[in-house]
């Protein structure tokens, strides 16, 4: 991922990995989501 990317991932997570964000203990938001990526980038 480079960083130009963020926004897209994030926007791919919360579009096609449902299945994955229902079961997690804390919900996370669209904006959440981009922040993780950041701090991995």
């Amino acid at each position: 991922m480079k960083e130009f990317e963020i926004e897209t991932f994030a926007d791919s997570a919360v579009r096609e990995q449902q299945r994955l964000l229902i079961n997690n203990y804390v919900e996370l938001s669209r904006d959440e989501i981009r922040d993780i990526f950041k701090i991995l980038w």
